[in-house]
């Protein structure tokens, strides 16, 4: 079984394209919902996030308020990377864990790992076997990011982009690209003729 990794910016329609994958039958690991779970109340990694943060950035019933952080976070490099140093390791433990229970009941030639921050990590996992990347006009990103965080102003939206890796970064990470520049029905084409690439090349 293939482990494909899909990637890109904030905003760029990765959740869509995934969304399209998993109505193809593929089978997902997800590390945004691995990151939600890890971080769940009173885990130790909340309890670690809120210890360095403080309980400003605790919903009224103590969970983590996350678009608070995602705020906070963007705008201080520093306190950005303390966070991935306490997470990306477990998230990449726990990826792996579901790799091997995926490969041991393979129902499929590939898998696909949705990972957003495969750019920032500082070494890439042994696992993976191909990359898709998603891009996005930066013009559209930005008016996605704000229609879909209406809090956020300008600048916000801004700086959640620019504190993220480069297109040209996540572009040498590539294996594949899928163009997220029109309709959702343009999307949806685009993944099922990658879908029959990645069946054909993992069957190869």
């Amino acid at each position: 079984m293939q482990c494909i990794v899909l990637t890109g910016g904030i905003a760029c329609g990765k959740s869509a394209a995934e969304k399209f994958f998993i109505e193809l039958g593929v089978p997902v690991i997800d590390a945004d919902v691995i990151a939600k779970e890890i971080t769940s109340h009173n885990s130790p990694y909340h309890h670690h996030i809120v210890a360095h943060f403080g309980a400003d950035f605790c919903q009224p019933d103590q969970t983590l308020n996350r678009k608070a952080l995602a705020r906070h976070i963007f705008k201080n490099p520093t306190e950005k990377k303390w966070l991935e140093t306490l997470l990306h390791p477990p998230i990449l433990e726990h990826i792996v864990q579901r790799i091997q229970a995926l490969k041991e009941n393979p129902s499929t030639p590939y898998c696909l790992i949705f990972l957003p921050l495969l750019a920032e990590i500082r070494e890439r996992p042994a696992w993976i076997d191909a990359v898709i990347v998603m891009l996005c006009p930066p013009a559209v990103q930005l008016q996605r990011l704000l229609q879909r965080e209406p809090e956020d102003d300008l600048l916000s939206a801004r700086h959640k982009i620019q504190a993220q890796a480069s297109t040209n970064q996540r572009l040498h990470l590539a294996d594949y690209t899928l163009h997220n520049d029109g309709t959702l029905a343009d999307l949806k084409t685009q993944v099922y003729h990658l879908h029959q690439r990645l069946l054909h090349a993992a069957s190869t």
